[in-house]
């Protein structure tokens, strides 16, 4: 009796302990099944995390990209070290990447106007790592080198009017000033234009303070060219009525040395008349020439050949006298020779 118990007892604890190496097994089944199915899970999540960093397309970063990068490594750091897992920290890495550089990029426009303290110098740098991120993401890469090139064109735009405000300053002419107006008037950024405009508003004044000093000069110097006219006029006709004076002293002078010549030539002729009526005036003898003999006696007088013969007819007026072709003048019996 007691060795059926004891066989009843072991065959118990025989079968006790069948029961329990089942359903160990079965426990490290259902814990295997359970760690691959977490394993799938984990993977899963990483995948979705580390997409999450991008939109649908992946064309551009997530907007709040930088919360999203915490996630999805803790997400990644779950899964046992596999090529998946390694595979998603790489592309973690490039998002970190291209998230840094997108970061500098945005960074120069704010509300897409170009933010004051910009330099060229900034831009080559952010332009030279855009470069990189060609190789990683092509579409961001086109997407941030377009919105650099806004920036760049801005900041292109603002150095423009600076340089133009420079040379109207230099200049200070109309034209320049103008040219820098319409520079200033190009920049988006706010408080950089109302600087600019101040700074060309100091240009203007001067400008003005120029121009109405050229005005006056110009007034001066068409005054007093008007007045030369007005003194060259008055000399000129001046200068006309001493030569109309002139003109008419020298007519009266002329008259009067013509007067006096004349008188001094009736004189002379008077003289002449009275000289040869005195020294010239034939004798009157009682002979008379003869004739036929056609020859005179003696000669009594000379007469030159610019003789006034009236005044000769004057002088032998109550004389009988002819004058033959030869020249010669017969008077009561006297013979005149007229020299030529």
């Amino acid at each position: 009796m007691m060795n059926k118990k004891i066989v009843a007892g072991m065959v118990a604890v025989s079968l006790l302990a069948g029961t329990g190496t089942g359903v160990y097994a079965y426990n490290q089944k259902v814990e295997a099944e359970q760690l691959e199915q977490l394993k799938i899970e984990n993977l899963e999540d990483a995948k979705l995390a580390v997409d999450s960093l991008y939109n649908s397309s992946k064309t551009r970063l997530s907007e709040d990209v930088l919360e999203k990068l915490q996630v999805a490594e803790k997400t990644v750091e779950k899964l046992d070290d596999s090529k998946q897992k390694s595979s998603l920290l790489k592309e973690i890495k490039d998002v970190k990447e291209i998230s840094e550089v997108q970061e500098e990029v945005y960074s120069t426009l704010n509300n897409s106007v170009l933010v004051e303290d910009v330099t060229e110098e900034q831009l080559e740098d952010i332009l030279a790592n855009i470069v990189v991120i060609k190789e990683i993401n092509e579409p961001i890469y086109k997407h941030l080198s377009e919105y650099l090139s806004e920036a760049e064109k801005q900041l292109a735009d603002m150095n423009a009017a600076i340089k133009h405000i420079g040379n109207a300053e230099e200049k200070l002419s109309r034209e320049s000033y103008e040219d820098a107006q319409k520079s200033v008037e190009k920049v988006k950024n706010e408080v950089k234009k109302k600087e600019l405009q101040h700074k060309l508003a100091a240009v203007n004044e001067k400008l003005i303070a120029k121009e109405d000093e050229e005005e006056q000069a110009k007034l001066a110097a068409e005054k007093a060219a008007s007045e030369n006219t007005s003194i060259n006029q008055s000399a000129g006709n001046q200068q006309s009525g001493i030569s109309n004076d002139n003109t008419n002293k020298s007519a009266t002078s002329n008259a009067s040395d013509s007067s006096k010549s004349n008188n001094n030539t009736t004189q002379s002729n008077t003289e002449s008349k009275s000289s040869s009526s005195t020294n010239s005036k034939p004798s009157n003898n009682n002979s008379k020439p003869s004739t036929s003999s056609g020859s005179s006696s003696s000669s009594s007088g000379i007469f030159s050949n610019e003789t006034n013969w009236d005044q000769i007819g004057e002088h032998f007026e109550n004389h009988e006298w002819t004058q033959t072709d030869s020249g010669e003048i017969h008077e009561n019996g006297n013979t005149w020779e007229l020299y030529e």
